[in-house]
């Protein structure tokens, strides 16, 4: 099944687009966006969008995830929910949070099509992505709560991840060419376990893969 059901959920908030977006999205704004109340707090290099925008993007197995706002508050600070299915994978749902300093996981819930389910409910909100990323910034996600299990049980963990954007390149997807931010990241529980995401300053993104430290 690939990643481990735990760390599943704490990198992918990084990812956006890579295909086509609806035409309500109006990611890297603020304001309403043109949208009636709709207010969008998000930084860029993350998107948003008011409930029914969906996108598509590359999983690190090729596969074509699809997400779909489910749910948002649609004022400051910004609490919205993103549902997202897997071909093969899973459906997850995540609570997130944008504000001035950057894009924030509240908690997640899992069903895998392994057969078993998991869910994350963090204690307090954990930063995934800072506002005003750019090539040298570097940054710790560090979330703490309650997970459950319907195949692991219950415990209180802990999940400390590190991230980096290394560098600018440009990255060609199905919507075009971007120039695009590469991030690299890594758990401390996996240290040898590395993360590469491509993002966009308008929300879009390469896929989101996963190699092992020290190879190709």
């Amino acid at each position: 099944m690939g990643t481990p059901p735990r760390l599943l959920l704490l990198a992918l908030p990084l990812a956006a687009a890579c295909g086509e977006k609806d035409a309500a999205d109006d990611s890297g704004s603020s304001g309403d966006g043109g949208h009636g109340g709709y207010v969008n707090s998000c930084p860029p290099y993350h998107v948003s969008g008011p409930v029914g925008t969906t996108w598509q993007f590359l999983v690190w197995n090729g596969a074509i995830a699809t997400w779909e706002v489910t749910a948002s508050n649609e004022s400051e600070p910004l609490d919205f929910e993103i549902t997202e299915t897997a071909p093969g994978e899973s459906v997850i749902v995540r609570q997130l949070r944008c504000d001035a300093d950057g894009v924030w996981l509240l908690g997640w819930q899992a069903v895998y099509d392994a057969g078993f389910d998991s869910s994350f409910e963090l204690d307090a909100p954990a930063l995934v992505l800072p506002a005003g990323i750019a090539v040298g910034t570097t940054w710790t996600t560090e979330a703490v709560g309650a997970y459950e299990s319907s195949l692991f049980g219950s415990e209180q963990i802990e999940e400390i991840s590190i991230w980096e954007v290394v560098g600018e390149a440009e990255r060609e997807v199905d919507a075009g060419v971007f120039t695009a931010l590469e991030v690299h990241g890594y758990y401390t529980s996996l240290p040898d376990q590395q993360y590469i995401q491509w993002l966009a300053e308008d929300g879009l993104v390469d896929d989101g893969t996963k190699e092992r430290m020290g190879e190709p």
